[in-house]
């Protein structure tokens, strides 16, 4: 996961870890390299599973006016406004 020109120079700083998803509909659950997050997706509590990374967060949990839930089975990339950047992220299947 990547930060995007945080300071007008193009440069990317940038973070790894693994990801391990069970997409059972019956489980969800997840679990992170960074920090040895883990946690189970759309059971209504936001957890993130890397971040902060500067402020780029790959989460479970979805934003809208800085109101977060999760209630979808999606996850999302969130670049919160600790710096004006975009957060890029790059996925190796």
């Amino acid at each position: 996961m990547g930060m995007h020109n945080w300071d007008n120079t193009e440069r990317v700083a940038s973070r790894e870890f693994l990801f391990f998803y069970n997409p059972n509909p019956n489980n969800k659950t997840w679990r992170s390299s960074y920090g040895d997050a883990a946690g189970t997706n759309s059971n209504s509590a936001v957890e993130h599973v890397a971040g902060p990374i500067w402020s780029c967060y790959f989460t479970d949990g979805e934003y809208t006016n800085r109101q977060s839930k999760d209630t979808s089975s999606d996850f999302g990339l969130l670049s919160w406004d600790q710096y004006n950047a975009d957060c890029w992220m790059t996925i190796i299947d």
